[in-house]
């Protein structure tokens, strides 16, 4: 009785959330896999527009005998190359992790303590993080590279039951640690992020923005609080800057919602069951994926959502297959990549005549 009673619960407040983050959007059918691969595992994905792949990252390292890293070509998801972490701390030592950090020029990459030029698929640097973990049983996380390619913030220490997780900025050319962030509260993968070179930003797990003035050495902490009950699951935040760091583009925690940086308020916010908001190259466009029941044939409906960036209203919804884990698309807004338990799908999709 108590199992159908959470069941009841969990229908309702997926419906419900759904409602609320509706706006009598277009319905424009179903976004089909034009290509498949099967793949150990996807615990981090990002698009390199530059090297023209998708790199995928299964989050182990020893004693698993594995790629770390793989290189795909967009066009057929067919493997173009691999990377392995060889790094002598990760050798005594076997850790995992779920983010992968981009350069944002796309042609390098940080895995794990690794700097990688994706061109040669060679290490440019290795971080020096060992010493400025905070405990054995932390695994060290890649958030983000700042926008100038020389400096990376990466999270060093977090513990579920602290009020307080640590993050680390590292020389992308020296692999010193420079400078340490108390974050608070964080989530796990990507509560932080450079805003610019000199700014970094965070989100709590209560939804509590904090920016970083490096120059300054001053941390702001604004009063925003946007959730109040997040999904101690839900350990996936995605932090998106854009318009030059104006805005930020934040999803998880069950919603999406864009903060004006300057103005220091929230601009839009949609309530979903579980979201990774995506952002099209033109910054026109939010997507993200939810699911809402069919009373009709009780079943589930699979969906991706388009937010207008400009008004914030939802213009449109494309049913999907599955619910992925991960999704990103890439700079021409034709296709969207998706990882599923254990296979990654190329979608395509017609995002222009809503612009």
């Amino acid at each position: 009785e108590m199992m159908r009673m959470a069941t009841m619960l969990f229908t309702i407040f997926v419906a419900c959330s759904y409602c609320i983050a509706q706006e009598t959007p277009q319905r424009l059918g179903s976004l089909q896999p034009v290509a498949k691969t099967t793949v150990n595992g996807v615990k981090a994905m990002v698009i390199s527009e530059s090297q023209n792949s998708l790199l995928i990252s299964d989050g182990t390292i020893l004693p698993k005998d594995s790629n770390d890293l793989e290189l795909l070509a967009l066009s057929n998801l067919k493997r173009t190359a691999s990377f392995k972490v060889t790094d002598e701390m990760s050798k005594r030592y076997p850790w995992s992790s779920r983010s992968l950090a981009l350069s944002p020029n796309g042609s390098s990459l940080l895995l794990y303590n690794q700097f990688i030029d994706l061109t040669t698929m060679q290490t440019r640097a290795s971080l020096k993080i060992w010493p400025v973990v905070g405990r054995p049983n932390v695994s060290p996380e890649p958030w983000s590279i700042s926008p100038n390619g020389e400096r990376a913030l990466v999270l060093v220490s977090s513990y579920w039951s602290s009020d307080e997780s640590t993050a680390a900025i590292f020389d992308l050319k020296t692999g010193e640690s420079v400078e340490k962030l108390e974050i608070g509260k964080a989530i796990a993968s990507g509560s932080a992020c450079f805003l610019d070179d000199d700014t970094v930003v965070s989100v709590g797990r209560d939804g509590t923005v904090k920016l970083y003035h490096l120059k300054l050495d001053k941390t702001e902490v604004l009063s925003q609080k946007t959730s109040q009950h997040p999904n101690p699951e839900g350990k996936n935040l995605r932090l998106t800057p854009f318009d030059n760091g104006k805005k930020l583009l934040v999803s998880g925690y069950k919603e999406v919602y864009v903060l004006d940086m300057e103005e220091r308020k929230m601009l839009y916010r949609w309530k979903v069951y579980q979201a990774n908001a995506m952002l099209t190259s033109d910054e026109k466009l939010i997507l993200w994926q939810t699911y809402r029941l069919v009373s009709k044939t009780k079943s589930t409906e699979y969906l991706l959502l388009v937010a207008n960036v400009e008004n914030g209203k939802i213009v449109a919804e494309f049913r999907l297959p599955t619910f992925y884990r991960m999704l990103e698309i890439d700079d021409t807004s034709e296709f969207i990549y998706g990882a599923h338990n254990k296979e990654l799908h190329k979608l395509k999709i017609n995002l222009n005549e809503l612009r």
